[in-house]
C-alpha cells in the first residue's frame, strides 16, 4: 500500500512535468552504481555525504543502490561527481529510473476476439503439430521466467505449469536450499524481498495473463491455451516500480540458471528466456548503462530476454524507449500488431526486431484473490505481443536436437543467439512492416521451428516427428514414512536418486524397467528430493519426508 501511495504522488508530480523532460522519471536521492571491485566505499561517502546507504542488487556483478539525501546533494550532481571522481572504483553510475507495465487496460472481455484468431496468425497450430512444449532431449525441465506484477498461483489453468523450487519448503521462514532467498518456492518478489509472487497493490492483473499466454495448461478443457502446453513458468515480481527492483529480478533469474549449470541440473532452473512486458517511453540507452549491460550477462548463461516496446506507434529511435534502444544481441524487442496485420506499437528499423499480434489477445485472469469473476479476460498492447514471442523459445528448446541442447550447456550464449537467428529469419515478411523493424515481419512459429529443424538436419541429427510432452506419472506412498516407500510409475523406471535439501546426492539405484518398487532408506529425519528416471530418459521429481 505504501508503494501505491508513493506512486499516486509520483504521477501527480508528472502532471506538472514537461513531457520533454525524461530526467524527471527517476527516484530522487538514489543512484545505481556498478563497481569495478569490492573495496572500502568511504570515498563514495566523502563525495555524497555521511548518511549514504548501500544496498547490494547483484553481488556477482558488483551492482549496488546508493541512497542519500537529495537535500544535501542533487541526484544529477551526485551522478556527475561519482562518474568524474578518480578516488573510487565506479565502473558505471546512473539514476534509478521508474519503469511501467505496458498493457493497454481494456478489461471488457466480450469485445475481444477468441484466441484462435491470433494463434492462427502466427502459425501456432502448425507448430503444435510438431511440439507442444515440455522437456529438452536431455530431460531438462524448460523454464521461462516472467518479470511482472505477479501471478495467481492457484489458477486452475496455470498451476500445473508453474515453476517451483523443489529444494525449498514454502512458508517456513528458512532458506532451505541456501541460495540466499528465503521461501522462494514459486519465485521471488523484489519489492518485498520475499517469496510471495503477487504484488498486492496490482493484484497480478498484468502478470497472470502474460504468464497465461506463455504457459496456460493446454488441452485440459479449462481456460485458454498457452504457447507451451507444458512448460514451467518462473514468476518474479518487478517491472512496475524502479530499475533497482528490475536488476534484483534479473539477478534472481541469473543465479537460478548459474546454479543449474554448475550443479549439472540438480538445483536451480533451466531458464531459456525472460518475458519483460514493461519499460519506459522517451528514454535513451546512454542513461541506462547498467540496465542495458545486464542483457549480455544473462545471454552469457543462455537466457534470452524478450521485451515489449512502446505502445506508441512512434519511431523509438527518434523519440526514445527503454529497453528497445539497448543493443544486446541477447535482447528481442517486440512490437504490437492487430490480427489483420496493422502495426499498433513502437517502430524502429534497428531497435525493434519484429511484430506479434498483441492486440485483442485473450488470456487468464487472477480469480483466486477475488479480483476476477471469470477465469479469462481480454488483454492487449505490446504486453500481449511479447509473451507470444517468449513462449516460442520454450518450444524451440523442446524441439531442438541433442546437439542444440548440448550447445546450450557448453556454449549457452551461442545457443540462444542461434535461437534468435531462427526466430528473425523465420518471420512472415509483410509490406505493412517494411522499415518498421529489423526483420520487417511478423512472428511465425512454424517457420522458426523449421529453421531449427534444418540446422539439426544439416549436422545429421534430424528432430523427432513426435512430441516430447508425454509426462511420466509416478506416486510415492506412504509419504511421510519412517523410511519405507513404495513407488508406482506409469512408465518403466530406470534409475532412482535421492538428494538432501542442500543438493547432495545421498542415494542412487539402477532399476530394471520396474513400474513398482519398494524403497527402504536409512536416512536422518527430514525432507528429501526423490528423482525417478523413466524410459526415454525422462526424469520426474517429488518430495519425500522421513519421520
Amino acid at each position: 500500500m505504501l508503494k501505491f501511495i508513493a506512486f499516486l504522488g509520483f504521477f501527480w508530480s508528472l502532471w506538472n512535468v514537461d513531457a520533454k523532460a525524461p530526467n524527471n522519471l527517476f527516484v530522487e536521492g538514489e543512484l545505481l552504481v556498478q563497481l569495478s571491485e569490492w573495496r572500502d566505499t568511504s570515498a563514495i561517502r566523502e563525495i555524497i555525504g555521511s548518511n549514504v546507504k548501500f544496498n547490494t542488487l547483484s553481488s556477482s556483478l558488483k551492482i549496488v543502490k546508493v541512497s542519500f539525501s537529495s537535500d544535501e546533494i542533487s541526484t544529477i550532481e551526485a551522478e556527475t561527481v561519482l562518474l568524474s571522481s578518480e578516488l573510487n572504483p565506479v565502473l558505471h553510475c546512473q539514476k534509478n529510473h521508474y519503469t511501467f507495465l505496458r498493457s493497454q487496460n481494456i478489461p471488457n472481455d466480450t469485445s475481444y476476439l477468441l484466441q484462435n484468431r491470433f494463434w492462427n496468425v502466427i502459425k501456432a497450430p502448425e507448430a503444435w503439430a510438431r511440439t507442444q512444449g515440455g522437456y529438452t532431449r536431455a530431460d531438462d525441465d524448460i523454464v521461462i521466467a516472467v518479470i511482472d506484477d505477479g501471478v495467481d498461483t492457484a489458477h486452475p489453468d496455470l498451476r500445473r505449469n508453474l515453476w517451483i523450487n523443489k529444494f525449498e519448503v514454502p512458508n517456513d521462514g528458512i532458506d532451505n536450499d541456501a541460495n540466499g532467498y528465503v521461501d522462494d518456492y514459486y519465485g521471488w518478489n523484489t519489492y518485498d524481498d520475499n517469496g510471495i509472487v503477487i504484488e498486492q497493490d496490482e493484484d497480478a492483473l498484468h502478470g497472470t495473463p502474460v504468464a497465461g499466454l506463455i504457459g496456460a495448461d493446454g488441452n485440459n478443457t479449462t481456460g485458454v491455451t498457452g504457447s507451451n502446453w507444458d512448460v514451467r513458468v518462473m514468476n518474479v515480481v518487478g517491472g512496475s516500480f524502479t530499475e533497482a527492483e528490475n536488476i534484483k529480478a534479473f539477478d534472481y533469474i541469473l543465479n537460478q540458471k548459474k546454479t543449474y549449470l554448475e550443479s549439472n541440473g540438480v538445483k536451480g532452473a533451466y531458464v531459456v528466456a525472460i518475458n519483460c512486458s514493461w519499460g519506459l517511453d522517451g528514454s535513451f540507452a546512454k542513461d541506462f548503462p547498467i540496465w542495458c549491460s545486464f542483457y549480455d550477462t544473462l545471454g552469457a548463461y543462455g537466457i534470452l530476454t524478450v521485451a515489449a516496446t512502446s505502445n506508441s506507434t512512434r519511431d523509438v529511435e527518434v523519440f526514445g524507449d527503454m529497453p528497445s534502444l539497448c543493443t544486446s544481441e541477447h535482447l528481442v524487442v517486440v512490437s504490437n500488431m492487430s490480427s489483420v496485420l496493422n502495426p499498433k506499437g513502437g517502430q524502429g528499423d534497428t531497435a525493434v526486431d519484429l511484430a506479434a499480434p498483441g492486440d485483442l489477445t485473450h488470456s487468464l485472469c487472477p480469480v483466486s484473490y477475488g479480483v476476477c469473476s471469470n477465469l479469462t479476460k481480454g488483454f492487449n498492447g505490446t504486453s500481449g505481443a511479447a509473451p507470444l514471442v517468449t513462449g516460442l523459445f520454450g518450444l524451440m528448446y523442446n524441439y531442438g536436437c541433442d546437439s542444440f541442447i548440448r550447445l546450450s550447456k557448453s556454449d549457452p550464449s551461442k545457443a540462444n543467439i542461434l535461437a534468435k537467428k531462427w526466430l528473425l529469419e523465420g518471420v512472415d515478411k509483410n509490406s505493412s512492416f517494411a522499415g518498421l523493424s529489423v526483420s520487417e515481419g511478423v512472428l511465425d512459429y512454424e517457420k522458426a521451428l523449421v529453421n531449427l529443424e534444418n540446422w539439426c538436419n544439416a549436422i545429421g541429427q534430424p528432430v523427432l516427428n513426435e512430441t516430447l510432452n508425454k509426462e511420466m506419472i509416478f506416486n510415492v506412498f506412504p509419504n511421510p514414512s519412517k523410511g519405507k516407500f513404495t513407488i508406482n510409475s506409469s512408465e518403466p523406471m530406470q534409475k532412482i536418486w535421492i538428494y538432501n535439501l542442500q543438493g547432495k546426492k545421498v542415494y542412487h539405484l539402477s532399476l530394471n524397467d520396474e513400474t513398482s518398487f519398494e524403497l527402504s532408506l536409512n536416512l536422518s529425519k527430514g525432507i528429501y528430493i526423490l528423482r525417478v528416471e523413466g524410459e526415454n530418459r525422462q526424469v520426474m521429481s517429488d518430495k519425500i519426508q522421513i519421520n
